[in-house]
């Protein structure tokens, strides 16, 4: 589910979301900027240009409110995980988006299909984990501020972000 929703959100902005297999990586694809360039010849071609950007991608029907905080909700983001996006946000690798999608605590409300509309149910919220790394051993409590929402407008600033910082997400 959160794979089709980023991808229509790249999608909608020309971005290329790549979900090739990063099983080792640990991260779900990359973002690319895909600009037209005209060659010596008058031929137009689509590349990728500039700086890429990793995602990580994770569901939940979790998406609890913090008490008396109603901008944010919490998200339990698995230790090792929450580590490798620390380290690589913090070195000289590509960065990486976390994207958490939050479903309906009722599966069969995830989709509906009809032949005005494919709706996906909830949102994807996206955000920046930076900081030391966590010596617990199952999972570090991420605050997610709901004004995060992951948007065709939202991907477009943070990839603009990504190019102006030379790689980098602040």
């Amino acid at each position: 589910m959160q794979k089709a929703y980023v991808a229509a959100v790249a999608a909608a902005v020309g971005v290329k979301a790549d979900f090739s297999s990063f099983v080792e990586y640990g991260v779900d694809g990359t973002f690319q900027l895909v600009g037209e360039f005209v060659t010596p010849i008058g031929e137009r071609l689509l590349r990728e240009t500039g700086y890429p950007l990793d995602f990580q991608l994770k569901s939940t029907t979790d998406c609890r409110e913090i008490k008396g905080q109603a901008t944010e909700f919490s998200y339990d983001c698995h230790s090792s995980t929450y580590n490798k996006i620390v380290w690589q946000n913090s070195s000289d690798a590509v960065p990486v988006l976390l994207i958490v999608h939050c479903l309906p605590a009722n599966e069969q409300e995830w989709l509906s299909v009809s032949e005005d509309a494919l709706t996906l149910r909830n949102a994807c919220y996206w955000h920046v984990i930076k900081g030391s790394q966590t010596s617990r051993a199952r999972s570090q409590v991420i605050r997610i501020p709901r004004s995060q929402l992951f948007t065709p407008e939202a991907l477009t600033d943070i990839m603009r972000e990504v190019q102006t910082t030379g790689g980098r997400l602040r």
